[in-house]
C-alpha cells in the first residue's frame, strides 16, 4: 500500500513540475476546462444597436439586414397587445414556418436564430387581437 501511495506521490509532483516547467500551474488548467460565461457587452453590443420600428398590425415591415452585432434577429413591442410575427428573405420573398408571438412581457424575442450576417429580410405580421393601429418596437440584429 505505500509503494502505491509513493508511485502516486510521484506522478503528481511529476505533473505539477512538469505544468510549472510550461508555465502552467493546475488551478490555471482547470480554468481552461471551465467555459467563461458570456459578457455583458455581447447582449450590449447586440441590443444596444437595435433600431426603432413601426410594424403593420398586419402585413410586412420595410426591409433591414442582419449586422455582426447580433447572431439572430430579435424584437421587443411598446404595447401590451401580443402579435405574431415571422421573418421573411428578401432574396427570395419565402418566410418561415412558424410565427412568434411577441409583447412588451417579454423583453426580447428570438424571431429567427443563426442568420448569416448581411441577410435583407423583413417582418411579417399579423396581430392577435384586432386594435388597427400599427406596433412600435425596437429590433436588434
Amino acid at each position: 500500500m505505500n509503494v502505491r501511495k509513493g508511485i502516486t506521490a510521484l506522478a503528481a509532483t511529476t505533473t505539477l513540475a512538469g505544468l510549472a516547467t510550461l508555465g502552467l500551474t493546475a488551478p490555471a488548467q482547470a480554468a481552461a476546462r471551465v467555459a467563461a460565461p458570456q459578457p455583458a457587452s455581447v447582449a450590449t453590443s447586440c441590443y444596444g444597436g437595435s433600431v426603432a420600428l413601426s410594424l403593420p398590425e398586419n402585413g410586412y415591415s420595410n426591409t433591414y439586414t442582419t449586422t455582426s452585432r447580433c447572431n439572430d434577429i430579435n424584437l421587443r413591442l411598446n404595447t401590451e397587445d401580443g402579435l405574431e410575427v415571422r421573418v421573411c428573405w428578401a432574396k427570395n420573398h419565402t418566410c418561415q414556418n412558424g410565427w412568434t408571438i411577441v409583447s412588451r412581457l417579454t423583453e426580447w424575442s428570438v424571431i429567427a436564430s443563426n442568420v448569416t450576417h448581411g441577410t435583407r429580410f423583413y417582418f411579417q405580421t399579423q396581430p392577435l387581437v384586432q386594435t388597427g393601429s400599427s406596433y412600435q418596437g425596437r429590433a436588434a440584429f
